[in-house]
């Protein structure tokens, strides 16, 4: 069941990205950004292995957040937990 949700999540990505017009992430349940796309629908990999402090927060409360982006304080970002994973 794991990997057929992950399966969905990476095939939904470069979308999210290109309809939210910035960047879309997997995150594990460590907080681990797995993979990154821009919002042109690009795999970008300059985030990949870091952590993600607002995917670690919805993991924590077990609910959808909304909050700063990680890089630019300027920006609003969202998490969504997903199973073993956090959408954001």
């Amino acid at each position: 069941m794991k990997e057929e949700q992950l399966k969905v999540l990476l095939e939904a990505l470069p979308l999210i990205a290109m309809v939210s017009g910035g960047y879309a992430t997997i995150v594990d349940r460590s907080g681990k950004m797995l993979i990154n796309y821009d919002q042109s629908g690009r795999e970008f990999y300059g985030f990949s292995g870091q952590v993600h402090d607002l995917a670690l927060k919805c993991l924590a409360e077990g609910r959808a957040l909304m909050g700063p982006a990680q890089y630019d304080q300027n920006c609003t970002a969202w998490a969504i937990p997903f199973e073993d994973y956090v959408i954001v």
